[in-house]
């Protein structure tokens, strides 16, 4: 795929972030950062931008870990309920 330039303007910067992701999912990432950035500065009134960035960061790194996390608790609890259907199965089985 073709890298695409996309100007970038967060927390009083401007830069050129060059990538070869789809433009429509490029656009939404970097509205969803906006976004995030937005909220800290509205909760917090920090006027840092590295310190707004910082914790911009790591509200979106906690977001990402606890979907994570939840993700790997639904795995188990699928696979405990398969093998809980299983043991059914077997036990009408010898029925």
């Amino acid at each position: 795929m073709e890298k695409r330039a996309f100007q970038v303007q967060l927390l009083g910067t401007s830069f050129i972030v060059q990538t070869d992701e789809d433009a429509d999912y490029f656009t939404r990432l970097l509205d969803y950062v906006s976004k995030k950035t937005d909220e800290i500065e509205s909760a917090v009134r920090v006027k840092d931008p590295l310190k707004t960035a910082i914790l911009t960061c790591l509200t979106i790194a906690d977001e990402l870990h606890k979907g994570f996390v939840m993700d790997q608790d639904l795995h188990e609890a699928e696979k405990i309920t398969l093998s809980l259907l299983e043991k059914i199965d077997r036990s009408l089985d010898s029925r």
